[in-house]
């Protein structure tokens, strides 16, 4: 699976490493990130994020940007005013 170095880069410069020597786990102090695929007979081949935090597992439903941008700022796990790469 390839992840845009795009997405890579703007969440390591949002406080968030690499975790598991992978490119689809990400992490920081309050929340870990892992970006995954799936396939059903519906949509076929499909990307999605996983967050997991002390609320619990949420999932998005495609690897839309902005899904996790609210989400990561609305709970707290990444600043209102992130970086931009």
């Amino acid at each position: 699976m390839n992840i845009s170095q795009d997405l890579i880069d703007f969440l390591k410069i949002n406080g968030f490493t690499h975790t598991q020597d992978t490119k689809h786990n990400f992490t920081n102090k309050h929340c870990h990130i892992t970006i995954l695929e799936d396939a059903d007979e519906f949509r076929g081949l499909y990307r999605y994020y996983c967050v997991e935090s002390e609320l619990g597992q949420t999932y998005s439903s495609n690897l839309e940007i902005y899904w996790l941008i609210g989400y990561l700022t609305y709970y707290g796990y990444m600043d209102k005013d992130y970086k931009k790469p």
